[in-house]
């Protein structure tokens, strides 16, 4: 009988446990290290780092929040953890609005990012995705990748930025069906041991300075757009690129710049109406229906974030 009671409160006090109510997630504030999934309840202001993430395959969503801090300090920092997705919503106002440094397989997407001198810095990605972001008012770049391999950026949208995207060392990245405009320059592919990138199907347009520009070698440059910009629209420094099938038209300098007629750079089925001579040919080949002055192939842009 003893034991029979026994046995009834055991299972009393595993009932009430289980039927207890769960306990309430700490709201997320200002310099809280993210291990799980985490959803932001409202908005941040912080004064220092915001956010760190500090396990692998977290997801963090913003939820249509903002998070807004100052000069000098770093919004969402991911310092070598993988697998983790950041969604959703507004970093502004720090100096870096989002670092991801020695990542793999990471995804930033519906993202809008404001001010700061590197809104978006990436070092050392491997395997990652930018996609459907919007960056803005940046002094330096908005995206600026420092290093890294098998990255994707699309369809990301570029305005106010000293440089709407750099990418900075890298090989093997894809960068396709961005818009950047009216920044200072568009794009810059370049310098650090950049090679054997794929820049597709981008618009540049109404920026101050040239729209691409291209210190880097081995490098394909195919099927974009770049006219009414202040500059050049394609300007190469570098060697042995493939630039076809784009259309460079209606630039203030020269649609296509090769500054070295030596460099080794092809130039195939371009459309353009000032170069800078051999080897060069601006040709009146047709390149694709899609493609016009009037509003060009437009990249499928995100929408704003939601709650």
């Amino acid at each position: 009988m003893r034991a029979r009671c026994a046995l009834v409160i055991v299972c009393l006090l595993i009932l009430a446990g289980a039927f207890a109510p769960a306990r309430a997630a700490a709201p997320v504030s200002c310099g809280m290290t993210i291990t799980t999934d985490t959803k932001l309840d409202a908005d941040l202001t912080c004064s220092d780092t915001a956010l760190y993430i500090g396990a692998d395959g977290v997801t963090l969503d913003l939820k249509g929040h903002t998070i807004t801090g100052v000069d000098g300090e770093v919004g969402i920092a991911n310092y070598g953890y993988d697998s983790v997705t950041i969604k959703n919503g507004t970093v502004q106002g720090f100096y870096y609005n989002v670092v991801l440094s020695n990542v793999s397989r990471n995804v930033l997407t519906r993202l809008r990012t404001v001010g700061g001198t590197y809104s978006i810095l990436i070092g050392g990605a491997r395997s990652s995705r930018l996609a459907g972001n919007r960056v803005i008012d940046s002094e330096g770049s908005g995206i600026f990748i420092g290093s890294g391999a098998d990255n994707i950026i699309e369809f990301n949208y570029f305005t106010g930025n000293g440089v709407g995207m750099w990418l900075f060392g890298g090989e093997d990245n894809l960068i396709r069906g961005n818009l950047a405009e009216k920044n200072d320059y568009g794009y810059y592919i370049g310098y650090g041991g950049t090679f054997r990138n794929t820049f597709s199907m981008n618009v540049a347009r109404a920026n101050q300075y040239t729209a691409l520009w291209v210190p880097a070698d081995e490098n394909l440059i195919d099927r974009n757009l770049f006219y009414a910009n202040g500059g050049n629209g394609i300007e190469v420094y570098g060697k042995n690129n493939t630039i076809r099938r784009n259309v460079s038209k209606s630039n203030a300098s020269y649609d296509i710049y090769n500054h070295y007629t030596t460099s080794g750079n092809r130039y195939l089925h371009n459309r353009c109406d000032t170069s800078s001579g051999p080897p060069v040919d601006c040709g009146t080949t047709p390149v694709s229906a899609r493609y016009s002055l009037e509003s060009g192939p437009i990249p499928r842009l995100p929408s704003p974030p939601e709650r």
